[in-house]
């Protein structure tokens, strides 16, 4: 059984690790209670899922209390309304994500259907719209679905294109501070592009945030 922390040093995963816990090949699943996944001392380790593959970067789903902390996540891509999910917490209730690079995938970070979440000190780039089964959407920044309490705090977001690049939908109790929120595209065929947006949600704190440079609907 795996257990405490693991620290991961390698530059990329490659390594074919398979247990009834954990799976590692060019994505990660953890199912652990109270697991930190943490870059070793010096290193930033790249999973990188080389837009091939419908699967997630770093998928925590059924565990409480999991940190990810220090990788980049890149190249995810959603295919049959399966994956392109840069992290995922799934049921996963007070998880922490922080200091990750995540770009370039079809959904960036997404806490769905587990409370308490901290989501701090990443920067989420460049990541594009995909879907979840049973058809709900994966939007390109930080997104908070049916996620009650939980913090996103400090992250710098752009260049996420699909409603906004951090958004709060039917999770009450969230704080939204001190993030950096900018270059988010205005398309015509994507009139909905904000850069911040909260919906269906009660008793969010919105503070200190800095939203500029946007083509699109700053913040609502």
């Amino acid at each position: 059984d795996l257990d405490g922390e693991i620290h991961i040093a390698a530059a990329v995963f490659e390594t074919d690790l398979d247990t009834p816990d954990l799976a590692i090949s060019s994505d990660v699943t953890i199912t652990v209670e109270d697991l930190t996944l943490v870059a070793a001392d010096g290193a930033q380790p790249v999973l990188d899922g080389s837009d091939d593959a419908a699967s997630y970067g770093i998928h925590v789903t059924g565990a409480t209390g999991v940190t990810v902390d220090g990788f980049v996540v890149q190249n995810f891509e959603e295919i049959n309304n399966n994956g392109g999910v840069g992290i995922y917490l799934e049921d996963a209730p007070a998880a922490t994500v922080r200091n990750n690079e995540v770009r370039n995938n079809d959904g960036g970070i997404l806490a769905r259907n587990g409370n308490d979440a901290t989501i701090e000190g990443n920067v989420v780039e460049d990541n594009a719209p995909g879907s979840l089964p049973p058809g709900i959407l994966v939007h390109g920044g930080i997104s908070l679905i049916n996620s009650t309490a939980s913090t996103v705090e400090n992250n710098e977001a752009s260049g996420n294109e699909l409603y906004s690049n951090i958004r709060v939908w039917r999770s009450n109790d969230a704080v939204i501070r001190g993030n950096t929120v900018g270059d988010v595209p205005s398309e015509p065929t994507r009139p909905e592009n904000h850069a911040l947006i909260v919906e269906q949600s009660t008793n969010v704190l919105v503070e200190s945030n800095t939203v500029s440079d946007n083509d699109a609907t700053e913040a609502r």
